[in-house]
Formats: structure tokens, C-alpha cells, sequence
């Protein structure tokens, strides 16, 4: 599904949730985080789903035979079976949400931005006076020093 129809399908969600329930109050990173969430369950399902399907049934109807607790059978033999793919499927999700923007900007609130956001990230000081002065002086001197050095085969 196109990633516009995802974060359109998500903020409606959280509009009428916020409607409805009066949860989530606020469009953030609590929002951001069930969007995707939401998105990339999917992925991590099919990638369990198979390695579920693979597994030996029999394996786990044998620790049941010698006496074990589901929930032992769970933790001692399926677990370990499925964890591979438990792990394959977290960084499939995380890689799939890092490089998706498009529905961190849907979900995101008037104002909000996506902790994410590459932009914001690496031009965090770009706005700020203090940081455009100090950059400002830093280019003149490098152009003063340039010029006042000569040409560039010229010995010092």
C-alpha cells in the first residue's frame, strides 16, 4: 500500500481515537511510535510465520510427552526455534521504519517533528543566531586566509 494512504488511514485513526477515547491527546512520538508499529507488524509476522511453519511439530509434542508445561515447552523449544527469525523480523521492522518519513510526517502533530528526521538531525543548529554568526565568521576567516596565502604552489 502507498505510505500516503498508510498515514492518512493512521491520523485518521488517532483523530477518532482522540474523539472517542481522548487517547492519544497529543500527536507525537506516541503516535509516530503505534504508526510503526502498526506498518511493520506485518513484516515481522510473515518472517515468524515461516520459520513457524518450518518448525518440528513433534519436538514440542515430545517435551509435552516427557512431562513439560506448555509454557516450559514454550520457552525451552519454541523460542529458541523461532528466535532467528524473531531478530530478522525486529531488523526488518527497525530498517523499514528508518528509512519510512512519509508516515512519521502524518502522524506528527502541528508543530511536532520526527526525532527521526535526517534534516532535522543534522541541521539542528541551522536556525539558531549564535550558530549562523560563529559560522558566518568562520567562512570570512577561511576567505582571508585564502586570499592573504597566495597560489596554492607557491612555498611557504
Amino acid at each position: 500500500m502507498p505510505e500516503p494512504i498508510t498515514g492518512i488511514a493512521s491520523l485518521s485513526a488517532f483523530i477518532l481515537m482522540a474523539k472517542w477515547i481522548g487517547r492519544p491527546a497529543n500527536r507525537g512520538v506516541t503516535t509516530i511510535t503505534l504508526a510503526h508499529v502498526t506498518f511493520s507488524m506485518v513484516f515481522v509476522t510473515t518472517v515468524v510465520h515461516s520459520r513457524m511453519i518450518e518448525a518440528d511439530i513433534a519436538i514440542e509434542e515430545a517435551a509435552l510427552d516427557f512431562g513439560d508445561r506448555p509454557w516450559q515447552v514454550l520457552r525451552d523449544v519454541t523460542l529458541p526455534v523461532i528466535a532467528p527469525a524473531i531478530v530478522a523480523g525486529w531488523l526488518l521492522a527497525l530498517t523499514i521504519s528508518l528509512d519510512d518519513g512519509v508516515i512519521s510526517n502524518f502522524v506528527t502533530g502541528p508543530g511536532q517533528h520526527d526525532p527521526a528526521d535526517p534534516d532535522l538531525v543534522q541541521g539542528q543548529n541551522r536556525h539558531d543566531p549564535r550558530h549562523q554568526r560563529a559560522h558566518h565568521h568562520h567562512h570570512a576567516d577561511r576567505r582571508h586566509r585564502c586570499r592573504h596565502r597566495g597560489p596554492a604552489s607557491a612555498p611557504r
